[in-house]
């Protein structure tokens, strides 16, 4: 009986290290992984392409003293996504411009201006020449 376990164990142990053998061979087509591989002379590349991720963007933002009923307030810009891109004081005597890294894909930011108590909230169309609100 043992004998009969025995050679079952080793038949079932072989067969295990033939399948780790068959399943690790490399490459499925027949070459066993020795292609060449590409150069990247070889690679064409659109002349229009660019690694660029984001774009310089003007944002202008302005408040009159009715909105904010102090001298200065705290303004919030943000991305599409809610990532934080500036955070910091408005004055109403002089309008904020801030020069700002906004990714490509994002065509408007998100102002929030928290005066006298009150949130007021914007959506910013990004186009061309920058971005402009006031409050």
């Amino acid at each position: 009986m043992r004998n009969i376990l025995r050679n079952g164990f080793i038949q079932a142990l072989a067969g295990a290290a033939l399948l780790t053998v068959v399943g690790c061979a490399q490459g499925t087509d027949g070459t066993n992984g020795t292609d060449e591989p590409t150069s990247l002379r070889d690679v064409e590349i659109p002349t229009d392409f660019t690694f660029a991720t984001s774009r310089a963007v003007a944002l202008t933002v302005a408040a009159s003293q009715e909105t904010l009923g102090a001298p200065s307030a705290a303004l919030e810009v943000q991305r599409a996504d809610g990532r934080v891109l500036y955070r910091g004081p408005l004055s109403a005597q002089t309008p904020l411009t801030l020069n700002l890294a906004v990714p490509s894909k994002d065509d408007t930011v998100k102002l929030k201006l928290s005066a006298n108590g009150q949130e007021h909230l914007a959506d910013v169309s990004i186009s061309a020449e920058g971005a402009e609100h006031t409050f």
